[in-house]
């Protein structure tokens, strides 16, 4: 594609990203200019049950929305939540703030997809399209940032039995399920094996 006209490309990639321009407030908002824009910039990514996508201490330079599937988030062997489709997670983006590290390690349950901005891409469209910057900093809502201290990321929206079989899966480290759940109260302390 990289030999096809650019208008053409930029339709064929408008295609392939149809749906998160329609799902997303924060791509939705953006005008068609900076969407055509944004599309031919967005990577999309398939992974499988297992495989790693941050570890805790890797420098984050992108910003991941969860098409399809399920991941878990790791602190210190400690499961303290699950992302699925519609949410976001990474560091948000900020041109004066580069080198965050993430403090947690980011891993799919399930065959996942997702779509992928870089901080490098996103500053691109930020200086093409400045009028962008508004709708970006009002729109984004990032479900977890991996650099924050946040223990929790369970929501009153995590299916229990979703919560349950992560926490009875077996992996190849020990992961501790949680002690408090801001959904039930307490929630007694185990060892996965």
């Amino acid at each position: 594609m990289d030999k096809w006209p650019k208008p053409l490309r930029e339709d064929c990639f408008m295609y392939i990203h149809d749906s998160l321009l329609r799902r997303w407030p924060v791509l939705k908002g953006a005008s068609t200019g900076c969407q055509r824009a944004l599309c031919v910039r967005l990577q999309r990514f398939t992974l499988c049950p297992g495989d790693m996508i941050y570890h805790a201490g890797d420098c984050v330079g992108e910003i991941y929305f969860v098409i399809r599937g399920h991941v878990k988030v790791i602190k210190n062997t400690t499961l303290i939540g699950i992302l699925t489709s519609g949410d976001v997670f990474g560091e948000s983006f900020w041109p004066t703030r580069t080198g965050r590290k993430s403090k947690a390690s980011v891993q799919a349950i399930t065959y996942c997809e997702f779509e992928v901005l870089s901080h490098k891409s996103l500053n691109e469209i930020l200086i093409m399209f400045p009028d962008y910057w508004d709708i970006w900093t009002d729109k984004i809502k990032i479900s977890y940032e991996l650099s924050t201290n946040d223990n929790n990321v369970f929501t009153k929206d995590t299916p229990d039995e979703l919560v349950k079989y992560v926490e009875n899966e077996r992996t190849a480290a020990p992961i501790k399920s949680p002690q408090k759940d801001s959904r039930k109260g307490s929630r007694s302390q185990a060892i996965l094996l």
